[in-house]
């Protein structure tokens, strides 16, 4: 229970993708593999690495990361994008 405004604050930064105790468990415990951590840390890099090269393709301006996001300028409202993607199963956190 809390005042209308507070909640509409609170959904603005609240995290779209909520883990349980048993995924935060399991990605604890992932942490101490260190051959799965390799694994998946190339994985990605080779994952970040075919994005930016596609995005330089689109020419679509990009912000490199180290992160798990990427900050791309869609040249167009991002909300329109997230809602084809989110028709397609892809989920994207618009931004401003």
């Amino acid at each position: 229970i809390a005042k209308p405004e507070l909640m509409r604050y609170l959904r603005q930064v609240a995290n779209p993708f909520p883990t349980n105790r048993l995924a935060q468990v399991a990605a604890a415990a992932s942490l101490d593999d260190k051959k799965h951590y390799k694994k998946v840390l190339k994985s990605n890099q080779e994952g970040k690495k075919y994005l930016y090269k596609e995005l330089k393709k689109l020419d679509l301006f990009y912000l490199p990361t180290e992160a798990n996001f990427i900050f791309i300028d869609l040249k167009t409202n991002a909300n329109v994008i997230f809602e084809k993607l989110l028709k397609k199963g892809v989920i994207i956190r618009p931004g401003k």
